[in-house]
């Protein structure tokens, strides 16, 4: 199959709690070292030219201005939320739309589920899931998706702008009911998956304040080189 189908008659109860809180989204203040943190993403996720990036779980576009400027002909930006897709699209219309190149970059907006993404193998170099990775219904079926649209050497950055602790604290308390067990696993268990999936993971962070895996698919199936 080149392109995932979602499944209508498999509803993520995660949609409707996104779509509730959407309102209030944009004025959740940014963590501490907000930019350092977006800096060391956007280095590992594109340290040189990019063409296409899709942002996974990409909200009201957190990460929208920082992948601009990097400069990628397309970003894919895809979220569960039909309300965030909308409010992304509003937000961006006067800087980058799906007719305009505005700083050579187009925005693709796509409301879908990350285990059913209408995108077509091997045609992503760089995936970002920023904020998101703990809301992922399956963990490993999603990780498999993502490994099917990327590029052989395609990166996969994964990240969450506050601590694993602090993550999961703020989940388990959710006014929204349907988020409460979204628990962010300790990064040496989402590694062991990633190398299961023919992954190789560069870097990794785990801390109080910051967690973040940099991963790459491999170019070639059983070839343990890093693809630079």
């Amino acid at each position: 199959m080149t392109i995932s189908q979602n499944d209508p008659f498999q509803p993520n109860p995660r949609r409707r709690a996104f779509d509730n809180i959407v309102t209030m989204w944009d004025s959740i203040p940014p963590p501490p070292n907000f930019e350092q943190k977006v800096n060391r993403i956007m280095a590992a996720g594109c340290p040189g030219s990019c063409t296409t990036l899709l942002d996974i779980g990409t909200g009201t576009g957190c990460l929208i201005p920082a992948i601009a400027e990097k400069k990628p002909k397309y970003i894919t930006a895809v979220d569960l939320s039909r309300l965030m897709v909308s409010r992304l699209r509003n937000k961006f219309e006067k800087h980058i739309s799906l007719t305009q190149e505005i700083d050579r970059s187009i925005i693709i907006p796509i409301n879908a589920d990350a285990l059913y993404l209408p995108i077509k193998d091997g045609s992503v170099g760089t995936v970002f899931c920023n904020d998101v990775f703990a809301h992922f219904n399956d963990t490993s079926k999603t990780l498999l998706e993502l490994y099917r649209v990327l590029k052989p050497g395609g990166r996969l950055i994964i990240s969450h702008l506050l601590g694993r602790e602090k993550v999961n604290h703020i989940h388990s308390h959710h006014k929204q009911e349907a988020l409460r067990n979204d628990l962010l696993a300790p990064a040496a268990e989402v590694i062991q998956t990633l190398v299961d999936l023919d992954f190789i993971v560069h870097e990794s962070e785990d801390t109080e304040t910051f967690y973040f895996i940099h991963a790459e698919k491999l170019a070639l199936a059983g070839n343990n080189d890093s693809i630079r």
